[in-house]
């Protein structure tokens, strides 16, 4: 995690624009960014049923695409 702050702070940008999850980086849907933001406001149990409502979403995906 080390390196990686420091690699941040070498490009100076934050450490969620470095892996690729900037909810606020240019181009991005803004009903993305809506619902990222209105999942901040949940509460940790919130959090993890959708959480675990996503993961049954992209299986059911996975399943399909192949």
């Amino acid at each position: 995690m080390e390196l990686v702050l420091k690699l941040a702070d070498l490009f100076r940008v934050r450490v969620a624009a470095l892996v690729g999850e900037d909810p606020d980086a240019p181009g991005e849907d803004p009903a993305m960014i809506a619902m990222f933001k209105d999942l901040k406001q949940l509460d940790d149990r919130d959090r993890g049923t959708i959480a675990a409502l996503m993961e049954q979403m992209k299986r059911r995906g996975a399943k399909g695409a192949g």
